[in-house]
């Protein structure tokens, strides 16, 4: 059992449905290239150290991160620098998930999308938004936000 299995055995019974739902859209939907990790105590997907040996913030050790995803105590976790680095992914994911139809508005941080409803879960506007971002992509996207000319 790799470490992210283990994370997701371990997630309270009241939000294990909905968090494996959410782990096994993410790992259906994120583009080949990235590595499955737990980053800061939850899963995560970043670009390899072998890709971006800078690492994140110039932190050769610590690999760029891409998306990651968490059970808390009163919702699921969504956390994707992508919608962050692009206002425009961003809108795109609130016009998605309008379109839903639910009952509420996203409860929406920076990076972070909290869902405190497992059975209200947008798993096609969280697939949609895996795919934003292949590795050379977002290596890109960072190193732009970063102030770098190359994007790199």
């Amino acid at each position: 059992m790799n470490e992210v299995d283990r994370y997701a055995a371990g997630v309270e019974e009241a939000w294990r449905a909905g968090f494996d739902a959410l782990l096994a859209c993410v790992r259906g939907n994120v583009p080949e290239g990235y590595e499955e990790r737990v980053l800061w105590g939850m899963p995560a997907w970043t670009v390899p150290l072998s890709r971006y040996p800078e690492g994140y913030l110039g932190d050769p050790k610590m690999p760029l991160p891409y998306l990651s995803i968490a059970a808390q105590k009163r919702h699921l976790a969504f956390y994707h620098l992508g919608l962050y680095a692009r206002e425009e992914a961003r809108e795109a994911f609130i016009r998605d998930w309008a379109a839903k139809g639910y009952r509420r508005k996203p409860d929406l941080g920076k990076s972070c999308a909290r869902f405190m409803n497992p059975d209200e879960l947008p798993l096609d506007v969280v697939a949609r938004s895996c795919g934003l971002f292949s590795v050379e992509e977002w290596v890109k996207e960072y190193g732009r936000s970063r102030g770098r000319r190359d994007g790199g």
